[in-house]
């Protein structure tokens, strides 16, 4: 039945066959479509109804359109496989010369064989930009992460309720097995210890107040900006409920996906929150299919809690040290800034301009899924998932290599655009690149934080530096009493004297911070004023959060005002900043308001006399929008000069151009690291084509079956086109190495150019033609590629005017100074008309880059891009 061109609705005693091209007709609807199989099917019954055909049921056609439907999809899917198979395993027996009923145990695709020096077969498979690559030292030598991913889940793609279907596999699954999920829930489980109780109210020690001046081990977050991550993005609550539990039902998806939007693993969560083992499983899957010493750069909305909590809980230590991590960039401005500092793709090294928003798009291309997928069983459900993920990686394949032109190119002008503003400010590298290191490591320091023995805490500073003072002046005492003093004496009392400077200013500063006179009597500050220093230096560290948090904030802001006209994606963005912005300032609110308190305790004491005499009083700040306060407000007086330290305010911190500066210096390096990826990647495109080629040939070559040969020369078809759109597309772009053969010769190419020149040259598709294919005409072999050049000459220039045949017109055959002469004129024509065809044939290349994309032209044309090409 199927060689006539039927498949039945059952193996075994169907009633109702449907044709082929229909069923095919309906697969590729539903790949562009929202799978609607009721409505096809009632659309065929309304169509037989009109026609005077009468079938058994109303719901009959419905039920058996969908069973052939369903298997001949998954049929297909499984040929594809076998088709893969066949190329990439020659010692593999034809699957066509199995005995009948001898089924074919396809392959298990997601386990790769250990050991590996390079990415497996499946990955290889998913993007040939990431994994088809054979040399990865160019990346090495540039020490950036081998591979780029980025993971995200989306909790609209669920199940409302409990649809049993029977099981069904997808051929090529992207999806991570239960048993996957099971392994890594357990094992997450097991390295965190259950959560504690909390503990009861203490007005001197709260939560905010914990002594965590540390910071997680593995990382560079201090705790507390960890902890204010976690409470502003619901992803990094894992306890909160973002999809709909049901008994059985899937609450959504996560996924993860490489750079250039291909999707590696899915993972079907069935908890109500985002749970941290669900991408730990994805990465854990991942790793198994790619060397043991490539590092990889991942990123996640949260990546700092996520790499915080790997970092503490130590998830897993044998993979940690290969992950970089980073926030994808749509999020990553709504982080606290010393977050952004560590974790911003556009701040911090070996990222390029990956930007992280991969999922975000495949979700987008997914979203007819949706309501389908709520009414779905499981197996239904990721099911048809996969066949959409499939056809996404082929409908995106062509256009890989314009992909890597248009990084390339995006890369490159950034770059210009950021070297010539570094060239017209006053700064060389080294210096800019201090200042940012100096700003990082300032910015991102833990924050003080009050403690109930603050106050002793700082007068045994203040005691300490008392001490040091009654040392230097005991030495400079001595010194100075030697009446001829040598060399080594003299230094020994000039460096006492510094000290004894130096101690002086520190003990003031010590003391101005709690509000007392540079002479104030230290021995009465543990005795009998220890309540005033503690509440005083609680106050004063209250202070300083805030200054450093309201610093903080300007510089999260200036994402905001770019004082220009942005598109929509950008103001989206911008809203999305605001918005993580205002919902911090309830936190930093919280802290003044801690800090008014404490103030007026203070000055409450020093109204009883229960202060050290001549102790200053603490000005209140207002509890509503302290960030808006003006500069010569009484807040920047009192910490001008941090108490902790001799230095004046940074450069970087009041030096407007050297922030400039500082932005277009890591503009300038995020683009050398994408231009140095994108060379790699377009050698690795390449790379991944010519071997894909050699086995295409070679098993065409040792196939002796018919229906084989006809798959494979689609497949050799489908490459060639391959190779038209990549090569032009990479004729531009610098590479690592230069570009080698890539495999398929003229003859091969030049029917199928003509082809697809022809196809795009008509608008409407004579469907009555004699050639609707290259591969319709007869085949025929030419001993080199000089007979295919001559063949298609003799095709091109059409019978003689005369009416004769070839073997007539060989008798009055011109010789070679008029055949000399005829192409001289031919070339003039050809220029004549090409200077006509840019003068007066604008209106129809226009018409034709408006349908295409780009003007028709002919590959003789087309000049390699060069970067002064790209400049003008």
């Amino acid at each position: 039945m199927v060689e006539r061109g039927f498949f039945p609705c059952s193996a075994l005693q169907g009633k109702v066959a449907i044709d082929i091209n229909t069923l095919e007709l309906a697969r590729i609807h539903q790949l562009t479509q929202a799978p609607n199989e009721t409505a096809f099917a009632e659309a065929l019954e309304a169509s037989f109804q009109d026609k005077l055909f009468q079938l058994d049921s109303r719901d009959s056609l419905r039920r058996r359109f969908s069973d052939c439907l369903r298997w001949y999809t998954h049929l297909r899917n499984q040929c594809e496989v076998l088709l893969e198979e066949l190329i990439h395993d020659p010692s593999l027996p034809n699957i066509l010369s199995q005995e009948k009923g001898q089924p074919h145990k396809s392959p298990d695709t997601q386990t790769p064989s250990p050991p590996l020096d390079r990415p497996s077969e499946y990955l290889r498979r998913r993007c040939p930009i990431c994994f088809g690559a054979d040399d990865y030292s160019h990346l090495r030598e540039q020490d950036l992460p081998w591979w780029i991913v980025a993971t995200d889940a989306c909790f609209t793609h669920c199940s409302h309720g409990n649809f049993p279907d029977p099981p069904l596999t997808h051929t090529d699954p992207v999806t991570l097995t239960p048993e996957d999920l099971r392994k890594a829930e357990a094992h997450v489980t097991e390295k965190r210890p259950p959560p504690q109780k909390p503990r009861a109210n203490d007005p001197d020690h709260s939560d905010e107040d914990e002594d965590d001046e540390d910071v997680i081990p593995g990382t560079n977050l201090p705790r507390s900006i960890a902890h204010d991550c976690r409470k502003t993005f619901k992803a990094a609550d894992e306890n909160r409920i973002k999809g709909v539990a049901s008994s059985n039902g899937d609450t959504g998806i996560m996924s993860l996906v490489c750079r250039h939007d291909r999707v590696l693993f899915l993972a079907s969560m069935n908890t109500p929150g985002e749970r941290q083992f669900y991408p730990i499983a994805l990465l854990m899957k991942f790793f198994e299919h790619i060397p043991p010493k490539a590092k990889v750069g991942v990123l996640y909305d949260v990546g700092c809690t996520l790499h915080s909590s790997i970092g503490k809980w130590d998830f897993i230590p044998e993979l940690a040290e290969r992950i970089i991590w980073a926030i994808s960039i749509f999020h990553a401005y709504g982080h606290h800034w010393a977050c952004q500092l560590i974790y911003n793709p556009r701040k911090r090294d070996k990222f390029g301009l990956s930007n992280g928003e991969q999922c975000e798009r495949i979700w987008s291309l997914l979203q007819r899924l949706i309501s389908h997928g709520q009414l779905s069983g499981p197996y239904h459900r990721l099911y048809t998932i996969n066949n959409q993920v499939m056809h996404i990686e082929d409908t995106s394949l062509p256009g890989l290599g314009e992909w890597i032109s248009r990084a390339y190119k995006t890369a490159y002008n950034k770059k210009k655009v950021a070297e010539k503003k570094l060239q017209s400010l006053p700064f060389t590298r080294q210096d800019i690149e201090a200042a940012w290191q100096e700003q990082v490591a300032a910015q991102t320091k833990p924050l003080p934080r009050q403690h109930k023995t603050a106050g002793r805490k700082h007068t045994l500073e203040a005691l300490a530096i008392h001490g040091e003072i009654l040392t230097y002046k005991e030495q400079v005492r001595v010194l100075k009493a030697i009446k001829k003093p040598t060399a080594k004496q003299k230094t020994k009392l000039a460096e006492a004297i510094s000290g004894l400077a130096a101690s002086k200013v520190r003990l003031t500063k010590q003391l101005k911070a709690i509000g007392l006179p540079p002479n104030a009597k230290l021995h009465t500050l543990e005795t009998k004023y220890e309540r005033y220093v503690t509440l005083r230096a609680n106050a004063t560290q209250h202070l300083r959060r805030i200054y450093e948090r309201v610093i903080r904030r300007h510089f999260e802001w200036e994402r905001t005002h770019t004082g220009t006209r942005n598109s929509a994606n950008a103001r989206r963005l911008t809203d999305n900043v605001v918005a993580a912005i205002t919902r911090r300032d309830g936190s930093l609110d919280k802290t003044v308001t801690k800090f008014n308190k404490l103030a007026k305790e203070v000055n409450s004491l020093i109204s009883k006399k229960k202060a050290p005499p001549k102790a200053s009083r603490m000005k209140l700040l207002p509890t509503k929008k302290v960030y808006e306060l003006d500069i010569d407000n009484h807040f920047w007086q009192d910490l001008a000069i941090d108490p902790t330290t001799d230095e004046a305010a940074p450069r970087w911190l009041t030096n407007k151009s050297l922030r400039t500066a500082i932005i277009n210096h890591l503009q300038s390096q995020r683009c050398d690291e994408e231009l140095a990826r994108v060379a790699h990647e377009a050698n690795a495109l390449q790379s991944w084509f010519t071997r894909e080629w050699d086995l295409l040939i070679a098993a065409i070559q040792r196939n002796n079956d018919d229906y084989v040969a006809h798959a494979l020369q689609g497949r050799k078809t489908k490459m060639i086109r391959l190779y038209i759109s990549w090569e032009k597309a990479l004729r531009g772009v610098a590479t690592a190495k230069p570009f080698c053969d890539w495999g398929p010769t003229y003859s091969e190419v030049y029917p199928q150019k003509e082809y697809d020149r022809q196809r795009h040259a008509t608008r409407v598709p004579t469907f009555g033609s004699a050639r609707l294919n290259p591969q319709d005409e007869p085949s025929t072999q030419y001993d080199s590629d000089e007979d295919f050049f001559d063949a298609q000459d003799s095709k091109l220039s059409g019978p003689s005017p005369s009416g004769q045949t070839d073997e007539e017109d060989t008798e009055a055959e011109p010789d070679e100074a008029e055949v000399e002469e005829q192409e001289d004129e031919e070339e003039e024509e050809a220029d004549d008309d090409d200077d006509d065809g840019a003068a007066g044939s604008g209106e129809a290349d226009a018409d034709t880059a408006d349908e295409h994309g780009s003007p028709t032209d002919s590959e003789e044309s087309s000049d390699d891009l060069e970067l002064s090409d790209i400049d003008e």
